[in-house]
């Protein structure tokens, strides 16, 4: 999502960009990060001799330091970690050249990029703090783009909730979530992502009525629009029944199951496979509570 948007505003704002730019963007839509870092390696030194105003220099820094960033990725087959620091270093050398210049938007989106390289890097404590800054920098300008500071209000709640902040990730997120739904409405899908990770941070406070509310919110749009097995949607319903089970309304975390299952019976041509394993973990969740009657009905209700 970072990178699209960034892509966009950079082509808006600039209409006079090298050919090694415009190669470097190519590439980066395509996936060859590295290939991108080469070609806008060669834009920045182009771009020295031909002196292009700040905002201009700034921006193909902010394309660099993404697709140097691109190229980690961590877990197994992990890109070079030393890419994150290059990012930095790139980030940070954007934002001095906007900071002297007075450019206060594009200091606000190397900010933003700063945040997600750091909370890449592992450093909670400093993407937190940039994140807050960049809030903090946002809230004094006179024009201001309400997803703009939606996004960055979800991007300062995470890190805390990454943090185990619980309680001041849910005043981020719960602004973000609003602002959502003043602008999207309640029934669209970013809406939703924001309830979902709204209620996470409730359920880490054991904040339950709060969370379910929430979550009830957000698995009604998911299931809607990505479907009942959607990963989205079935995170909606684990979450939703630990926090039935956490509040002891087992009763209600079964009718969700339940209510899931009979949706799905409902559904024409229906993979029965799926119907079956739905109903083994209903009929499981049951065992779990020793109420063996039920789980009986449920794992032979498939025939």
């Amino acid at each position: 999502m970072f990178e699209r948007v960034l892509l966009e505003r950079i082509r808006a704002w600039t209409g006079d960009r090298t050919e090694d730019q415009k190669i470097g963007e190519r590439l980066f839509e395509q996936g060859d990060y590295a290939g991108a870092e080469l070609h806008l390696v060669k834009a920045i030194v182009e771009d020295e001799r031909r002196k292009p105003s700040p905002d201009k220099r700034i921006l193909v820094r902010l394309e660099l330091a993404e697709a140097q960033r691109k190229q980690y990725r961590p877990g197994p087959g992990a890109g070079p970690p030393g890419k994150l620091t290059e990012a930095e270093e790139t980030i940070r050398s954007a934002m001095d050249l906007a900071k002297r210049t007075g450019e206060r938007a594009l200091t606000l989106q190397c900010l933003d990029a700063l945040a997600t390289i750091l909370g890449d890097q592992g450093d909670l404590s400093r993407a937190e703090q940039v994140a807050r800054e960049a809030t903090d920098i946002e809230a004094t300008l006179k024009r201001r783009d309400p997803l703009a500071t939606a996004r960055r209000l979800n991007r300062l709640g995470l890190l805390r909730y990454r943090n185990q902040k619980f309680e001041e990730a849910v005043a981020a997120l719960a602004e973000s979530a609003s602002i959502h739904e003043q602008v999207l409405g309640a029934d669209h899908l970013g809406t939703a992502n924001r309830m979902s990770e709204l209620a996470a941070a409730y359920h880490a406070l054991e904040q339950h009525v709060d969370a379910q509310r929430c979550l009830r919110r957000a698995i009604r749009v998911h299931e809607s629009e990505c479907g009942l097995e959607s990963p989205e949607a079935r995170a909606d319903l684990q979450m939703l029944t630990e926090s039935l089970e956490a509040s002891g309304d087992r009763d209600g975390a079964a009718a969700q199951f339940e209510r899931v299952l009979g949706l799905k019976l409902r559904i024409v041509g229906a993979d029965l496979d799926e119907i079956a394993e739905a109903q083994v973990r209903l009929a499981n969740r049951y065992t779990d509570w020793r109420r063996f009657s039920r789980a009986r009905v449920a794992a032979g209700s498939g025939g």
